[in-house]
């Protein structure tokens, strides 16, 4: 991941790790590890789209790379729990589900 950054010199860059969650990098190197979000599983079509569509857009928002990288994890996880991509995920479901991830 820090060789493609350095040579795409992107601002921001994010590698999926399936289960393992999502490894990012900002454009000072830094690295974000984020955990998958989810422990279950239903099919995994689609769930790198859905993470690189909100991962994608918090970077086009210059937003900071943990929160691109929880985004994108939100996302991923939802979509995982989606058979065949039978649905799209709703904002308002992703809102739920962050604010049942980010209680402490």
């Amino acid at each position: 991941l820090e060789k493609l950054h350095t040579h795409l010199n992107a601002e921001q860059g994010w590698l999926t790790l399936g289960s393992s969650g999502s490894l990012g990098i900002n454009a000072q190197g830094e690295e974000e590890l984020t955990p998958a979000l989810t422990l279950q599983v239903k099919d995994t079509t689609g769930a790198g789209d859905a993470f690189l569509a909100l991962a994608s857009m918090s970077a086009k928002l210059e937003l900071p790379i943990a929160i691109g990288s929880l985004l994108g994890n939100l996302a991923g996880a939802m979509s995982a729990n989606i058979l065949g991509n039978a649905y799209p995920i709703e904002k308002s479901k992703l809102l739920k589900f962050a604010t049942t991830i980010l209680k402490v």
